[in-house]
Parts: structure tokens; C-alpha cells; sequence
């Protein structure tokens, strides 16, 4: 069976990273404030990614995902992330578990935890975060390994990203 890009990554690499980072002034003003209009983000990107689907055959059909569970984390407003959970499960090595959102919208990012894969098939999460490249062009960058299982290590993990280590 030939491999095919999974739902999970179209959405979650392709996607919500240009559905939020195409338009930051109205993410931030009108989405983002609201949990109706968040779930009506990801409602959207759940349709367009249908319809990358079903032009591309390469890519999985689409899931249907009836709400996102959705979360914030953090001390303050200018800190805190939007955690954004209830996607497709990871199968393939880069599917996304979770996306987090900065609220700060002077440093506006986009970050994924990611499925990784050692040469034995051990998995482990990695952080990955989404950035407008040149043009209409997305860039991704690692940023190591994190470890799920220690409470709050991918919140601190992305802050640290963000802010620097405290």
C-alpha cells in the first residue's frame, strides 16, 4: 500500500499554520478572544483540508472531528497558550497530538507536538513550531525532544522557545 499523507498532518502542518499565520491582525482580534469562533476556526480548516483531500489523492480522506478540546496555560495574558487538542491520532512519524497558540500577539507562534520515531520504532514527542517563511511559504524547525510524561514540560518547553530559559 502506498503511503499517503495522513489528515492529521495536512491539517496540522499545512493547513492552521496558513489559516493563522495569513491573517494575524484578525486571529488575534476576532478568533482567538472567542471559543465559538475557535472552534469555527477549526471547523474551516477541518473543510479545507477536505478539499486538499479530495484534490490530491495522496492525502488521507478527511475525519470528521465534531469538537476540539481547547485550553490555556500560563500566568498572564502575555504568556499564556492556547492549547488546541481532539485531532486525528498520530500514526505516522510528524502527526501532531496537540497544537498550542501564543496569546501574545506581539510574538505570534504556532507550535505542534509532534510524533517521532527512533530507528527501533520507539516513539517520543518532539516540539515543532511553524513560521512564515519567504513569500507564502511556511518554515518548520525542531526544537528537541520533550518529555510528555513530566507535567507541564511542553508548556514550559514552548515558553522557554518564546522567552528564553528563566
Amino acid at each position: 500500500m502506498a503511503y499517503k499523507t495522513t489528515f492529521n498532518y495536512a491539517l496540522t502542518h499545512i493547513v492552521m499554520p496558513r489559516m493563522f499565520l495569513h491573517d494575524l491582525e484578525f486571529f488575534y482580534q476576532t478568533i482567538l478572544p472567542n471559543p465559538e469562533n475557535m472552534q469555527i476556526f477549526m471547523k474551516n480548516a477541518i473543510n479545507e483540508c477536505g478539499k486538499i483531500a479530495k484534490e490530491h489523492p495522496e492525502v488521507e480522506p478527511p475525519h470528521e472531528i465534531k469538537d476540539f478540546q481547547m485550553g490555556m496555560f500560563g500566568d498572564n495574558r502575555e504568556q499564556a497558550l492556547l492549547f488546541i487538542n481532539g485531532f486525528p491520532k498520530a500514526t505516522q512519524r510528524c502527526d501532531t497530538f496537540e497544537v498550542a497558540i501564543s496569546f501574545n500577539k506581539k510574538q505570534p507562534r504556532y507550535f505542534t507536538t509532534e510524533l517521532g520515531l527512533s530507528t527501533d520504532n520507539k516513539p517520543y514527542i518532539v516540539l515543532g513550531e511553524w513560521k512564515m517563511g519567504q513569500g507564502d511559504k511556511l518554515d518548520h524547525h525542531n526544537h528537541g525532544v520533550v518529555n510528555p510524561m513530566q507535567e507541564g514540560a511542553i508548556p514550559k518547553a514552548i515558553i522557554e522557545v518564546m522567552y528564553g530559559k528563566k
